[in-house]
């Protein structure tokens, strides 16, 4: 393929540099001093000229309907390719408009992007499905057409330019499997299909393996994952701002085409997204988004259990890994997909190996992403993409054969190869110690266990992390909660040479709670030497009247306090009132032990910095607060709970490191 630019990226240069003059303009005079309505005089008839320029742009057609892009798109397109560094997209690409019947009669709108002169030519085609509107993969679609490839991106059931109604994943595998078939009866079908997408466009591609044609022959679902229900309810607790975030956009801001009102309604997700997860009780929230409400956001509350039929129903697990056809797997450390993706690669490894003779490939990327990082991850997604559908549908060789796990080892920030997830590593365990110090070392026998209050009514906030929130997520400095009271801060000396960390972080935990129901969560930070306390990665134990029977059973602690299991089953099982109310006992419960899946991760911690470890009871708004009554979505006021956290020689306490001692 020619790497020259095309007319319409020349244009879009000369476009750009007026656009750019008016922009400057208009942010001077905002500065300004002049008055609201002059400001306005001024900006809209700029605004005006602006786009009356872009729209003089006539769209280019050919022979078979095609045309290009609108010239605000192209816009678009050239702005973001300049940001992302693509190289310039070397043909024009056309864009024709067509339909796909379903098995039920429900027709879903669908794009063709081809290079222009190619619409009949036979080629590989990548299939997009996407329920944000098909204008979000315009511009990932010519990447495609231009590498060639014929490319189709769909609007999901009930989205847009689709009939039907729209409930996720749902209608996803029918809808994606009979869409394969109409594109095998189509003149440029070459007997390949392969797809491509992010997040919700990574789920549709798992929704179909179990029934899929024999033509699809590879995927790439980034950030992303194929079992669902953890996602939503992780550590058994809602994932409150990912649900609250998701469904705002999709009901709200992307209920209209408009461009401009999209943004307009944008402008005020977080707004929103606040008050959704401020407001009790949990479960009347969804009258922020829709004042009758939001069926789907209610049924799940309704359906917290794993094993609850609800989620057979709704296919919350999309499909048997084992039946996948090639998969790359890309993901981010910071992502919200990130646990569940990095399980989906161990038991794609698994099958693997168990089935060498299938020809079946699997790869893992890992970059320092979060969910919202569009800028920093496209051009590694695509240009892995790229090269991993060349290898299984063109014959192209792939370089990463012998390696074929690739992570982004942060603190060092190189990628290194890898034969397997998780890599070999060794379990270091670092000590809770008095006076909040972490150590290889047990702790004595007389050391006293630490204490603080959790209030639900100002629960601890999360700061970055693997948040959906796209102005509070990724590698954030954690000094503002370190100043909290419900916050304990436990802190290693400062290393003479640096530490690797890579795989699932642990922290086994010895706890007592004045409540039968309560949160306990542990983060590891990385201490640099200017004082930031940067997240690495965190998880939560839920605790509840059963798992703390379970626990407590075989917590040693119970019999070297004498305690005996019948007191212990008694004191579990009742509610205390009086003076011995669970909002001021704390001593008369049992010591349990807990185990907080805190993640994975890839970090070095270099030479001068420290390794931290904060242990709280809430990551507020990103996992649901618990309230301590057990009425986790009807609840409108909550218990104070009292916590203690336990640190000596037979309750040792630890955070577990898996640690690379072999070079990189």
């Amino acid at each position: 393929m020619g790497r020259c630019e095309s007319p319409v990226d020349k244009m879009m240069n000369s476009t750009s540099v007026i656009a750019a003059v008016f922009a400057g303009v208009s942010a001077y005079i905002s500065q300004t001093g002049v008055s609201l309505l002059l400001k306005a005089l001024i900006c809209t008839p700029m605004t005006y000229l602006a786009v009356r320029l872009w729209t003089t742009w006539r769209e280019q057609t050919d022979e078979h309907g095609g045309v290009t892009l609108p010239a605000h798109v192209l816009l678009t397109r050239f702005i973001l390719r300049k940001i992302q560094k693509f190289d310039p997209v070397g043909h024009i690409t056309m864009h024709k408009e067509t339909t796909a019947p379903m098995r039920d009669g429900i027709v879903l709108k669908l794009t063709h992007c081809y290079v222009q002169g190619t619409y009949h030519k036979k080629l590989p085609v990548v299939l997009i499905r996407t329920p944000y509107g098909r204008g979000m993969a315009k511009f990932t679609a010519e990447r495609f057409a231009d590498q060639g490839y014929h490319v189709l991106y769909q609007d999901c059931r009930g989205r847009f330019g689709s009939d039907g109604e729209f409930f996720p994943i749902v209608a996803e595998q029918n809808d994606g499997v009979d869409t394969m078939k109409w594109i095998e009866q189509q003149h440029f079908f070459d007997g390949n299909i392969v797809m491509y997408g992010v997040s919700y466009l990574g789920i549709v591609q798992y929704a179909l393996v179990d029934h899929a044609p024999k033509s699809f022959k590879a995927m790439v679902p980034a950030l992303s994952c194929s079992y669902q229900y953890p996602v939503m309810f992780p550590h058994g607790a809602l994932h409150y701002e990912l649900i609250a975030r998701w469904l705002y956009i999709v009901l709200v801001v992307l209920s209209d085409e408009s461009f401009f009102k999209q943004m307009w309604k944008r402008w005020f997700t977080n707004r929103v997204v606040d008050r959704i997860t401020a407001h009790l009780p949990i479960g009347e929230a969804d009258v922020h988004i829709d004042k009758s409400g939001v069926n789907m956001f209610r049924e799940m509350l309704e359906h917290p259990r794993e094993d609850d039929i609800y989620w057979v129903e709704k296919k919350a697990k999309l499909c048997c890994l084992d039946n996948c056809p090639p998969t790359h797997l890309i993901g981010g450390w910071y992502d919200i997909f990130l646990r569940e993706q990095l399980r989906d690669y161990e038991q794609l490894q698994a099958t693997n190996r168990a089935q060498p003779g299938k020809g079946r490939v699997s790869y893992l990327t890992v970059g320092p992403w979060h969910h919202w990082d569009i800028f920093n991850y496209s051009k590694t997604v695509f240009l892995e993409t790229l090269k991993f559908f060349n290898c299984q549908v063109k014959g192209m060789s792939l370089p990463r054969t012998e390696k074929p796990v690739r992570l982004m080892v942060m603190g060092l920030n190189r990628w290194k190869d890898f034969e397997c997830w998780p890599p070999a590593s060794v379990p270091v365990s670092l000590y809770l110690h008095p006076n909040r110090l972490l150590s290889t070392t047990v702790p004595p026998a007389t050391s006293r266990p630490d204490r603080y209050t959790y209030d639900p009514h100002d629960p601890t906030p999360t700061i970055g992390g693997n948040s959906f929130n796209p102005t509070n997520t990724g590698p954030a400095d954690n000094r503002p909660l370190e100043k909290r009271s419900d916050v304990l801060v436990y802190t290693g000396e400062l290393l003479t040479e640096s530490v690797t960390v890579i795989g699932n972080v642990k922290a086994k935990l010895y706890v007592r709670s004045n409540l039968q129901h309560t949160d306990f969560v542990a983060r590891l930070l990385d201490v640099h030497p200017d004082g930031k306390s940067i997240c690495i990665c965190d998880g939560m134990c839920r605790i509840t009247p059963e798992h703390q029977w379970e626990m407590a059973e075989d917590t040693l602690d119970l019999v070297a306090h004498g305690e005996s299991s019948d007191l212990v089953h008694t004191k579990l099982g009742q509610q205390m009132d009086g003076d011995d109310s669970p909002s001021t006992t704390v001593s008369r419960c049992p010591v349990i032990c807990i185990e907080v899946d805190m993640w994975s991760t890839a970090n070095v911690f270099l030479a001068g910095h420290r390794i931290r470890l904060h242990v709280t009871s809430a990551a507020h708004p990103r996992w649901c607060r618990n309230l301590g009554t057990g009425e986790m979505y009807s609840a409108a006021r909550g218990l104070v709970a009292n916590q203690e956290l336990f640190h000596d020689e037979s309750r040792p306490s630890a955070l577990i490191l898996p640690q690379i001692t072999y070079e990189l």
